[in-house]
């Protein structure tokens, strides 16, 4: 059994999820509205691909088997969770109009497609000296490239409608929410670059991909904490 700082740099993203898809679970339960479930299960998707992390890097760290196995998991977590985004941006810009599932099919099947290759695609993850897992992935593989197609075409089209939320509303609260949204995802976004490009690239320490997981975690506890007392809004 061997732990990483990847493991506790997951370890705390996976609590802060947590407690993020606990909190909308409780406002879907009491008002049954649509957006909240669909952010459920968004959050709770992307909780559970932060879970599988964890375990993995706390306790088979140096078990390449498992390690293999929860790139493959990874990505058919961030399938879902990009479609479900997919759903939520369709359902906001043209529902009635057009069917959500006109933006959440096409996306889910890109990520069912990335984990095949992922599947397929010989990773060869190990720990580095600092702790940090490298996960052995090149930034030509297909699977990555994939993914980061599939997480752009999702996150850019969500922080636009969070964008506009807070130029338009007068709701303080309602400000306050978006720019957490905001910065929630941008942070996620560059987090999305340093890991999938600019880590091979720039050739630099794979530990500041676990630093990144962990300023995404507090960017979310303040975002939770900047509209505790109020719950999501229906339909923006």
């Amino acid at each position: 059994m061997s732990y990483s700082v990847t493991g506790a740099a997951y370890l705390i993203l996976s609590f802060v999820m947590g407690l993020l898809a606990f909190r909308i679970l409780r406002y879907w339960e009491k008002e049954k509205d649509t957006v909240a479930k669909i952010w459920f299960i968004a959050f709770f998707s992307v909780f559970l691909f932060a879970v599988s992390k964890t375990i993995v890097g706390l306790f088979f760290a140096d078990n390449l088997v498992f390690l293999k196995m929860s790139i493959d998991v990874g990505s058919f977590f961030q399938a879902i969770s990009c479609s479900t985004l997919a759903y939520f941006v369709f359902y906001v810009k043209f529902y009635p109009r057009i069917s959500p599932w006109w933006g959440a099919l096409p996306v889910f099947i890109l990520g069912l497609i990335s984990t095949i290759v992922s599947i397929n695609t010989s990773f060869n993850p190990f720990m580095e000296p600092s702790g940090a897992i490298n996960w052995g992935a090149s930034h030509f593989s297909l699977s990555l490239i994939l993914r980061t197609i599939m997480l752009s075409i999702v996150i850019i089209p969500t922080i636009i409608i969070f964008l506009e939320q807070f130029i338009k509303s007068n709701d303080p609260y309602v400000k306050r929410r978006a720019f957490g949204f905001i910065m929630v995802f941008f942070t996620a976004t560059v987090l999305e670059l340093l890991d999938f490009i600019f880590l091979n690239s720039l050739k630099l320490d794979i530990i500041w991909r676990d630093v990144g997981s962990v300023i995404l975690s507090v960017v979310i506890i303040f975002a939770l904490l900047s509209t505790w007392g109020r719950d999501i809004p229906k339909k923006v």
